[in-house]
């Protein structure tokens, strides 16, 4: 059996006799309409964020695989050079 979650993603609606439904609705839109562009517009930051991370990442990755093979290397010369 499925449980079902709810979350409180910030709209309320209050509908009752008084206020005309279309206008509720419509007021229900435009906070759904917000809602939708606030979470695009933390999408596009964290986007944004990710790729510098990337970028800054990449010339460590890069430099770490170069020391990699230097101490590799030194390592192979100095077991020919002293037989171990």
């Amino acid at each position: 059996m499925e449980s079902l979650t709810t979350i409180d993603i910030g709209i309320q609606v209050e509908i009752n006799n008084n206020n005309d439904l279309l206008i509720q609705i419509e007021t229900l839109k435009n906070s759904y309409n917000t809602l939708i562009a606030d979470y695009a517009k933390q999408v596009q930051i964290i986007e944004i964020k990710s790729n510098k991370i990337f970028k800054l990442e990449q010339p460590l990755a890069n430099e770490k695989n170069k020391l990699e093979s230097e101490n590799k290397y030194l390592k192979e010369q100095w077991n020919e050079k002293y037989n171990t």
